[in-house]
């Protein structure tokens, strides 16, 4: 059996970390956050593409469902955010940035369309209902919100990187 042997003083000295293992250690965590993406993006396609969007409950369920999956899109899209930042590519930031004012703004449209459907399926739901549409409601607004608002901070902290340096 292995013991495990806890590194300190001098010897902690001895261990170096180079540049090289955190750019690899970058590298991937920018495919994590690239797989992230398009696990998250599969799942809201497929809360959203057989549902028919013209009618408010169905509109309202898949916009609940999609607010559900906005913790792992949103791991993804800083993830890769963060590596580029790390990594220091110019490209990898300018993806990040138009990938998160992309879900800045998808991310606004859905509260928005998320709040005006909450009327109408209140109204239409059952009176047992109504308690579960009241609670998915919340959580939808608190997902949207506190997502939206990561993905705008990522933005600006992405913007900001890429503006030249006054030296």
């Amino acid at each position: 059996m292995s013991t495990s042997k806890l590194i300190v003083g001098k010897e902690r000295a001895d261990v170096r970390f180079g540049r090289e293992d955190a750019d690899a250690a970058l590298k991937v965590l920018g495919a994590f956050g690239v797989l992230f993406v398009l696990v998250s993006a599969i799942d809201i396609l497929l809360a959203l593409v057989p549902a028919n969007l013209s009618e408010p409950d169905a509109r309202f369920a898949a916009l609940g469902a999609t607010a559900g999956a906005l913790p792992l899109l949103a791991v993804g899209v800083l993830a890769f955010e963060i590596a580029a930042l790390g990594r220091g590519s110019r490209l990898g930031t300018r993806v990040a940035v138009g990938l998160t004012l992309l879900m800045t703004v998808l991310t606004v449209g859905a509260l928005i369309l998320f709040v005006m459907s909450h009327g109408a399926t209140k109204t239409a739901a059952p009176t047992d209902l109504v308690e579960l549409v009241t609670a998915t409601f919340r959580r939808g607004l608190a997902s949207f919100l506190f997502f939206g608002t990561a993905f705008a901070m990522g933005c600006l902290t992405a913007v900001r990187t890429l503006r030249p340096r006054s030296t």
